[in-house]
This record gives structure tokens, sequence and C-alpha cells, in this order.
């Protein structure tokens, strides 16, 4: 058998080129096609996780804010005092003694309570916070007036009201009102009453000797200690400051106390008063004259400041929904007794209707001996 001749070289400057499988158009496109489905499916995937980051970050914004409020309010409400004592009535003959105050300590409906743009609830009560003055009233030294007078009593509260943030900007920013429009917002507000301006107690001169009259004692107005600088224009005449933005509500449910002698029920709506009229002999004013309730439920809800920036994009669309928010909780916590049922509807409507909310619950014990 004769060998096989080796194949000759190739010419010198000659290379031998390697031959690959060329790619045909349909496989090119139905390759294309496959890498757009995957960067379809990766963006929207990168979309969906920006907008839970966006949602999640607004919830906990929410949340915070709305804590820090609602422990603002607990630190204040566990200091509301009536320094109540006991009276012996002269008429009938052997009557039990009886509780009394002079001070006031009331929670209800706000619109009921102050009127305008408030929403959901209100409380107003007198603790000894120490605020003798106002901030901007200073001694002949120039130090704050009565700044040792470190447990004066003063008249408080918190609210919520739709209202604009113009008042409370300084005066570079409120004659340039191009530079910064103003905001309308649902805020909860703090009415901080001065000692100085308290009007709960009236100074009265009788028989040449100057005392406090007691003007709560008064049926014919017996909520203008608060009632009546609410009702001005002027933030410095109202007393009132901004705690928290974006707070849509306020629901405030006084735990009553029962009587010792009476079989009694606590009452199904959300009012409280420790000063009822004297003719209301129900159970529920005999439980609670002159007395504090034993502790204080309450509910914040705030909305994401995001949603509301986005909403002022149409003026329209942003008042509705503010006049859509207010009906909702309007329609809503008129009975204790239905407070989870309520709570539970109001989620509900506020995811379906995509609106980033946060629900913060807290309850306030208030001490017995106030």
């Amino acid at each position: 058998m004769h060998p096989r001749p080796a194949s000759p070289s190739p010419p010198i400057g000659i290379h031998r080129r390697a031959s690959f499988p060329a790619l045909t158009i349909l496989e090119l496109l139905v390759s294309l096609a496959i890498f757009a489905s995957v960067m379809l499916v990766i963006a929207q995937a990168i979309t969906t996780i920006q907008a839970t980051w966006i949602k999640t970050r607004a919830r906990a914004d929410g949340y915070r804010n709305t804590r820090i409020a609602l422990d603002t309010i607990a630190r204040r409400i566990t200091q509301a005092t009536l320094a109540s004592y006991w009276i012996t009535p002269e008429e009938p003959a052997g009557s039990e003694p009886q509780r009394h105050s002079h001070l006031h300590f009331i929670s209800g409906d706000a619109q009921q309570l102050i009127g305008g743009e408030t929403i959901g609830h209100a409380i107003f009560f007198q603790a000894p916070f120490g605020q003798s003055a106002s901030s901007d009233t200073t001694s002949a030294s120039g130090a704050p007036a009565h700044e040792h007078l470190t447990e004066t009593l003063n008249a408080w509260g918190y609210f919520v009201e739709s209202s604009s943030d113009r008042q409370d900007r300084p005066d570079f920013l409120a004659n340039e009102p191009d530079l910064a429009p103003p905001k309308t917002r649902f805020r909860l507000m703090e009415f901080r009453q001065p000692t100085a301006e308290l009007t709960l107690l009236k100074m009265q001169t009788l028989a040449g000797v100057t005392a406090p009259k007691p003007q709560i004692d008064s049926e014919d107005s017996p909520r203008s200690w608060f009632a009546t600088p609410l009702g001005k224009v002027s933030p410095k005449e109202r007393h009132v400051s901004l705690l928290a933005d974006n707070i849509v509500a306020l629901i405030i449910r006084p735990l009553p106390r029962p009587s010792k002698n009476l079989t009694f029920a606590p009452a199904t709506s959300y009012e409280y008063d420790s000063r009822p009229s004297r003719s209301d002999l129900s159970p529920q004013a005999i439980a609670t004259r002159h007395r504090l309730p034993p502790a204080v439920q309450l509910i914040a809800l705030a909305i994401s400041e995001d949603h509301l920036q986005h909403l002022e994009i149409d003026p329209g669309k942003a008042a509705a929904e503010a006049s859509q928010l207010r009906s909702l909780i309007r329609s809503k916590f008129q009975d204790t007794t239905h407070i989870d049922e309520d709570l539970t509807a109001l989620e509900r409507e506020l995811t379906q209707r995509k609106i980033p909310h946060a629900l913060v619950t807290q309850t306030v014990p208030i001490p017995e001996g106030n």
C-alpha cells in the first residue's frame, strides 16, 4: 500500500479562513424579540420596586411624623387637671358632698366645638404648663415676663383644620408670594393660651377686694374660653401653632369612668364634657361631671406629602379629593361601638383610591389625682 501524499501547504502569505455559520434574518429577529421581552420584564420590575419604595418611604415618613405628634399630645393630656374639690350643698339637709371644679375638660366633634374648616375631633383642657405670657412679652430687664412662674395654669387644645401656611410665614416670604406659593394642607394645630390671657377665670373687684370669678360657671357661654380666641383671624390672637402637616383627622375617644352608685354603660358618642348642664341628670352627665376621663384613645390619620404635591398639578382634582376626605371622615366615627368597623372601612376606602396613608393609634392614661 502506498502512503497517502500529504496535502500541499498553502502558499506563503495566504491564511486559511475559518468558516462560521451565518445568522439568518429570521433568527436575528427572534433574538431581538427575546432580548426586548427580557428588557421589558426588567424595566417593569424596576418600576414596581421603585413605586413600592416610594410608597413605603412615604408611609414611613407619615407614620414617624404622626407618631411624634401623638406623643406630644399624649404628654400634654397626661398633665390635664381639673383641680376638683368637694362641697356640701346647703339644701337639702344631709346632702352628700359633691365634687366641684372651676376648670374644664371637653372633647368632641370639632365642627360643633369651634366650627370653621375643621375635621374630625377636638380636645381642650387646662394644665400647669408654666407659659405665663406670650413669647414676645418681656419684662423691663429684657427677660421673658414671669419666667420664674413655671407652673402657672394654661388653656390647651388640639384640632385639625384645612388652612394655608401663608399666615405662618415670615414677613420676607409673605411679601414675596411668587417665590414660594402658599400651600393648603390639613394641619394638626395646637392651641396654647398663656396664663396672662386665660379667660377661664376673670378678675372682679367685690367690696374692694379683687378676686377671680369663674366665668365657666355661667352656662350662657361655657365654651367661650377657647371658642372666642379660635374664632379670630390672626394666629397670634388665636394662640395656635402648627404641630404637624398632612394629618387629615384626629379622632379622640375618651373612656368614661363608671359611676360607683349607678349601673353605668360608657356613652356611645365621642363627646366628653366635665361640665355638662346642671339640668342634665343623665347617668353620663353624673359620671363625668367635674371628673377627667381615666384614659383617652387618640387616632390620627396622615396622608403622604408626595401624593399631595402630585395632586397640586391639577388644583381642581386636589380640591375634589379634599372635599371627599372631609365627607368620608364626617360620615364615620359617630358611635364608639362601631369604631373598629369605621377604621376598617376608612382604610379600605383610602386604599381603593390609592391614597398613601398611615393610621396611628395611641391610648393615653390620665392620672386620677389630676
